[in-house]
Order: C-alpha cells, then sequence, then structure tokens
C-alpha cells in the first residue's frame, strides 16, 4: 500500500487520514510556535524567577502555541498539508491549495 492509494481512498478511511494529517500538521506548526515564543519569553525572564515560574510560563508558552496553530497560525500547517495533498491528487501544490481550509 503506498500514500496515494491511502489518500486517495474513499469514505470513512479518507476522512480518518486528512484528519491524521491535519492534526500532524497543526502539532508541527504548534512545536515551531512555541519554539518561538519560548526565546521571546526568556528574553524577558528574570534571573531571580524560581524553577517553579520557568514551567509554569513554559506551560502557557505550549498552550498559546497550540491554540494558535488550531485557529491558523501561521500558515504552516497550510502549507504542509497542500504539499502533503498535491501529490496524492496528482495536482500541483498551489491548485491544491483551494480546498485547504
Amino acid at each position: 500500500m503506498n500514500i496515494n492509494s491511502v489518500l486517495n481512498a474513499p469514505g470513512p478511511a479518507q476522512q480518518t487520514v486528512d484528519a491524521k494529517l491535519r492534526r500532524a500538521a497543526e502539532d508541527f506548526e504548534a512545536i515551531l510556535i512555541g519554539t518561538w515564543l519560548k526565546e521571546v519569553q526568556e528574553s524577558f525572564a528574570s534571573p531571580t524567577d524560581s524553577a517553579g515560574a520557568d514551567s509554569y510560563r513554559s506551560l502557557g508558552v505550549e498552550a498559546v502555541a497550540g491554540a494558535l496553530a488550531k485557529t491558523g497560525g501561521i500558515g504552516v500547517a497550510r502549507m504542509i498539508l497542500r504539499q502533503l495533498r498535491a501529490p496524492a491528487a496528482g495536482a500541483p501544490a498551489k491548485d491544491a491549495a483551494k480546498d485547504v481550509p
């Protein structure tokens, strides 16, 4: 079984694959955004902050990054989905962007 047969499968199997691809793309974007936000947050951290405060801020950064990625983020997830869907559809990547929300 190759990726094209899975991506082009009709019905519930296609929906499951599409949902998994979307989740993976959003998770990747959340990690990327989280890394950037963590760098910004560390630049404002005080040297007198406790380890607990650092952990608490880290959880906040992860939550914000995840929320941003799920609501569209900076568009990285959409670009990843476009690239993954285009070969399966046999269309150029820029044409496949129309069906990516």
